[in-house]
């Protein structure tokens, strides 16, 4: 297995973070201080996960199904770990 890492600019449309692959496991870490909503195509900030709006905060999915992710007023920029 090998990690790939990326850096991804979330806005306030659904973003996606990653293409469905196979990979063992998918960690995004947010770069800043902006709250991002994580989950499918149609993630909104009502029906997403939350990544904390803190410089590191993290959140880790076994799931080789696309992700997307989107912010309630400005960008940030989110870094991607995959496990493939």
């Amino acid at each position: 297995m090998a990690l790939q890492s990326n850096q991804v600019t979330i806005g306030t449309t659904a973003t996606q973070i990653v293409p469905p692959t196979l990979r063992t496991s998918l960690t995004v870490i947010n770069m800043g201080a902006t709250d991002v909503y994580v989950g499918d195509s149609g993630v909104t900030i009502a029906n997403g996960a939350l990544l904390k709006g803190v410089k590191g905060a993290e959140l880790t999915f076994n799931t080789s199904s696309a992700l997307y992710g989107i912010t309630a007023s400005v960008s940030q920029v989110v870094c991607v770990l995959e496990d493939k």
